[in-house]
């Protein structure tokens, strides 16, 4: 199926793993400096080829250029090489593709008979002599001018974009050779020169992108494996399993956000025994204005206490102690901070006590036990909420655990 991306685009392939995508990715990379490499490496080798080609057709003007000036010393005219057929001799035998090797042979003298018989060894082997495409090409472009700029061989005029060799004898200027330059050949020796290393290109590629890939796989699995453990990390974390730890030791990004995560978890892990606690304190709490409410009810229904207004605020109190109790229960369930909040108040301690002392009466009467107080008037600041829960569930504990009448 085809992956189509904001825009219209559409993509054969979509990546759907951090593998997956690396492996791409390390691919392109190598991809695109294959192509930089054969783009430069065509650069350099046309650049190569063409100052080999200039630095050759210079070497090879300036031999013949050198041979004709012996030929005019020699012949004092141009005459003789107006004749196609001797002209082309002459280059033939003069030119030299090799920069550094002298020419064929010395040319001037060549063309008499008598030296023609007589020294026929001077010719040099056949099978050494040049291509004769190649010698074609370079004799085509070849134009021989006298000091009047006027052509003696090589064809009917002289392109703008050629070499020049000035021929001199003894000082004296007597002409001047010619050889057009040729950006065609230069092109076709680089394409040829490309040609022949195509094959170990393509090998060499081959290997590459199977390198590439195993390095690329191996360095991507070791790049992911954090992000794995991550993963089933957050897994255990989503499955409240706030005692996870990462353990990764990369010295990098993911070991920063390693100990992150293992702050996190353990953030999580104390706000669960906090809620905890909460609720197992105010699952006690509850029990004790619970147990005074039923003590009392329980007390008027057997008509052992009468309905007198005082007892019935003994119990609106408990009702309003245990609706506190609900609210804190409420406010554990939905808040994200349970540290204690206390709201301090100027209050006398020894009003609180008695009162909170006449709210259980009847728990100390059904279990016959007497409490006698001596207190003082004491103000102090406190919260009155927290600092009665205290005593509540202090005297809730002497009732509860208390056996005999005491």
């Amino acid at each position: 199926m085809a992956y189509r991306k904001q825009g219209g685009a559409v993509f054969p392939f979509k990546p759907k793993s951090i593998l997956s995508k690396l492996v791409l990715m390390n691919f392109c990379i190598v991809i695109l400096l294959i192509i930089t490499i054969v783009a430069i490496n065509y650069a350099m080798s046309k650049k190569m080829i063409n100052n080999f080609v200039q630095t050759n057709e210079q070497m090879i003007l300036q031999d013949i250029s050198r041979n004709l000036a012996v030929y005019y010393e020699i012949s004092q005219s141009w005459d003789n090489l107006k004749s196609k057929k001797k002209w082309r001799f002459f280059v033939e035998e003069n030119i030299d593709l090799l920069p550094g090797e002298p020419p064929l042979m010395p040319a001037p003298h060549l063309f008499h008979k008598k030296h023609l018989k007589k020294n026929k060894s001077a010719f040099i082997d056949p099978l050494k002599r040049i291509p004769e495409d190649i010698f074609n090409y370079i004799f085509s472009r070849l134009r021989l001018v006298d000091t009047s700029n006027k052509i003696i061989a090589g064809g009917k005029k002289v392109s703008v974009d050629s070499y020049f060799q000035e021929i001199d004898v003894d000082g004296k200027n007597v002409g001047r050779l010619y050889l057009k330059k040729s950006e065609k050949k230069t092109n076709e020796m680089v394409h040829y020169y490309l040609e022949s290393q195509y094959k170990p290109l393509l090998l060499i590629t081959l290997m590459g992108l199977v390198i590439a890939f195993i390095v690329s796989f191996i360095f991507s699995k070791i790049i992911i494996h954090p992000i794995s453990l991550f993963r089933k990390s957050m897994k255990r974390l989503a499955d409240r399993d706030f005692q996870t730890k990462l353990v990764i030791t990369t010295s990098d990004e993911f070991e920063s956000l390693a100990e992150d995560f293992n702050s996190v978890s353990s953030s999580l892990s104390r706000f669960q025994e906090q809620q905890k606690q909460w609720l197992m304190d105010i699952s006690h709490e509850l029990r004790t204005p619970v147990t005074i409410l039923r003590g009392e009810i329980e007390a008027l229904a057997d008509g052992i206490n009468q309905c007198t207004p005082e007892y019935v605020g003994i119990m609106k109190t408990n009702i309003v102690r245990l609706n506190t109790l609900l609210n804190d229960l409420y406010e554990v369930s939905v808040t994200d901070d349970l540290d204690l909040k206390l709201f301090l108040s100027n209050t006398n301690l020894k009003k609180m006590i008695v009162s909170i002392v006449n709210r259980m009466h009847i728990q100390f009467s059904e279990r016959n036990i007497s409490i006698e107080l001596c207190l003082e008037d004491c103000d102090i600041f406190l919260d009155y909420r927290r600092i009665e829960q205290v005593f509540l569930n202090i005297l809730s504990n002497n009732v509860k655990y208390t056996h005999t009448a005491a």
